[in-house]
């Protein structure tokens, strides 16, 4: 609160973002009460995975940024060991909800990184409403050290780093992919 005066003048707020803000949904729902009550601006950075009420969560939201994993359920599953449907629940009461939403889809290479990838976002994202934004992220290997020290096998140790370059070159291409509509 007592910073409120700097973030403020920079239409700054409070983002909730991951580990998945969506797993402490209790937590979230108070915390988000009172910094309403003080009229802060609240950002969810979410991938859309958690354990429900989401409506009254989303009562509380000013903006979504949308974290899309992929938008083929068995390469969704593939790629986090579980299942689509909670997101897809999220997508439903998001869409109920008319906040604004931003997307941020990570490039992985070799699975995000085709033409027909970005034709499949290209119609996932016409399920989701009022999307003002879209970013593509280059993927990075930084989760690797957090993995060795909780001794944890990392799944993806075989992927690479996204190359920024070829990333924002794929950005425009799905751009003009978006625009051919």
């Amino acid at each position: 609160i007592r910073n409120k005066p700097y973030f403020k003048r920079n239409n700054g707020g409070v983002t909730f973002s991951g580990g998945e803000p969506l797993l402490q949904s209790d937590f979230l729902i108070e915390v988000c009460k009172l910094l309403k009550k003080e009229n802060i601006h609240i950002t969810l950075d979410t991938s859309g995975v958690g354990n429900g009420n989401y409506e009254e969560i989303l009562s509380y939201i000013d903006l979504v940024l949308l974290d899309i994993k992929h938008t083929d359920k068995n390469k969704y599953q593939e790629l986090t060991r579980q299942k689509n449907d909670e997101t897809e629940n999220f997508i439903v009461a998001l869409n109920k909800s008319n906040k604004p939403v931003w997307i941020r889809q990570v490039i992985v290479p070799g699975l995000m990184d085709n033409d027909n990838y970005l034709y499949s976002l290209k119609e996932y994202l016409k399920k989701i409403k009022n999307i003002e934004k879209i970013e593509f992220l280059p993927y990075h290997t930084l989760g690797k050290e957090k993995y060795q020290e909780l001794d944890i096998d990392y799944p993806y140790k075989h992927l690479e780093a996204m190359d920024k370059e070829k990333c924002q070159q794929l950005y425009k291409k799905f751009i003009n992919i978006l625009n051919k509509d």
